[in-house]
């Protein structure tokens, strides 16, 4: 139709607000049914509104799943993949007489149990086929394995936070990663004190909401101890990290890293031109990287054209200036510029 402004499904959802609706439409049906299965009208008909909670759960989903497929075209399962998440979901959230009413019906029972074991099944067999055609070692062949079952933005949050797990509860006298045939420049030395006085702070806020909290509600006092406890975790091992993993020229490019949180690789030829610092005021944008963490750059790379770098969730992010904050900037901006002339 000439003039139509509707949106061209084809193409994906290029927006970053767009994209963040869509990820939190799931949630927000769940929540609304989980609201109004406390209503009246669900305790006065509790098996339809069991049903049509059910299929809207299950539409939210498929919709979702839909939309975030490449060129919006989902592969063969996700219709399974859209019922076997509601069939758990709904009988999980739904008020205590809408679930019983959901599970008192045999047929409906056995349909749901049997769509979560043909799902579980499904999943089960793509991890088995990606492991078995995998090379590599164990733990390689093992991730293949979970990438082919797992959404990648998941796959992502899972392996950072196993990554993050390892550095703050192990690694303790492991030595900074910088191969053989590259150099390091530690970029650590100046957030050490700042953080450490960050993880002691966090311990003592910890340890105070804990008993206040504990005094109002036992539950919400070990909720909010294993977040703290958990942010815990997140600090030092990125206090660790920054120490294990130091910025790294390579024979064709910069490997720039911030810790477990940032890696990016800056091959040479993309590098414009290079600085102490910031010239004037600071750039603004998305493209731009600063990675001084408190403070301000002291080594500073303009690129010739966008690099990609990955985020947790959403598309990658195009990056054109990266600040870097060296415990010792002079010999790496000699090092680069000799290489980059």
């Amino acid at each position: 139709m000439s003039g139509s402004i509707a949106p061209d499904l084809s193409r994906g959802i290029p927006r970053v607000p767009a994209r963040a609706a869509i990820l939190l439409l799931p949630f927000a049906v769940v929540l609304a049914g989980r609201i109004f299965s406390h209503g009246e009208w669900a305790a006065a008909n509790p098996l339809p509104y069991a049903a049509l909670f059910l299929w809207l759960c299950c539409e939210a989903i498929g919709f979702t799943l839909i939309l975030r497929a490449p060129r919006c075209r989902p592969g063969a399962g996700f219709v399974l993949t859209a019922a076997a998440l509601a069939c758990v979901i709904v009988p999980l959230v739904s008020a205590g007489p809408v679930r019983s009413a959901l599970l008192d019906v045999a047929a409906l029972r056995v349909a749901m149990a049997l769509t979560v074991l043909a799902f579980c099944g499904w999943k089960a067999a793509l991890a088995l086929s990606a492991y078995r055609a995998a090379a590599g070692t164990a733990a390689q062949r093992l991730g293949a394995a979970a990438g082919a079952i797992l959404p990648s933005g998941l796959l992502r949050v899972v392996r950072r936070e196993a990554e993050m797990l390892g550095i703050a509860l192990f690694a303790w006298n492991r030595a900074p990663h910088c191969p053989d045939n590259a150099k390091g420049f530690a970029c650590h030395g100046y957030a050490v004190p700042v953080i450490a006085a960050l993880a002691v702070l966090q311990v003592l806020e910890i340890a105070v909401v804990h008993f206040v909290v504990m005094q109002l509600n036992t539950l919400a006092a070990w909720v909010l101890f294993a977040l703290g406890a958990w942010g815990l975790l997140f600090v030092v091992a990125f206090l660790k990290s920054l120490r294990l993993r130091p910025v790294l020229l390579l024979g064709s490019g910069v490997l720039v890293r911030s810790g477990f949180v940032v890696e990016i690789f800056v091959p040479y030829e993309t590098i414009a031109r290079v600085e102490g610092g910031w010239t004037g005021c600071k750039p603004e944008g998305k493209g731009v990287l600063d990675l001084s963490i408190l403070s301000t750059p002291n080594a500073v790379l303009h690129l010739a054209r966008p690099l990609a770098r990955e985020t947790m969730f959403g598309p990658p992010r195009r990056v054109t200036t990266i600040g870097l904050r060296l415990d010792d900037a002079s010999p790496f901006l000699a090092a680069l510029r000799a290489r980059t002339g």
